[in-house]
């Protein structure tokens, strides 16, 4: 849901359960979302949690507990086994 020019998400009920402090988000899959504060991303999961950082310049969805992460021009994976 946006609030002005900022995302976040509530619940079924109407409670606010990741802040509208976002620039951009995407739907929750599995349980979590991509979001991004600026130029750099992370995960948060359904209680609005982040559970990846949101320090990379880039993410990828989530695909049997990974994701692909950048910083800078270095590719790796995440993993939410420890995250969640």
């Amino acid at each position: 849901m946006q609030v002005g020019n900022k995302w976040g998400f509530i619940n079924p009920s109407g409670k606010v359960v990741a802040p509208f402090i976002y620039d951009g988000v995407d739907v929750l899959v599995n349980g979590f979302a991509r979001v991004a504060i600026g130029k750099k991303a992370g995960f948060i999961n359904s209680s609005g949690k982040v559970v990846v950082p949101i320090i990379y310049d880039g993410v990828d969805v989530f695909s049997s507990g990974f994701a692909s992460v950048v910083l800078g021009n270095k590719w790796d994976s995440s993993t939410l086994a420890a995250r969640s």
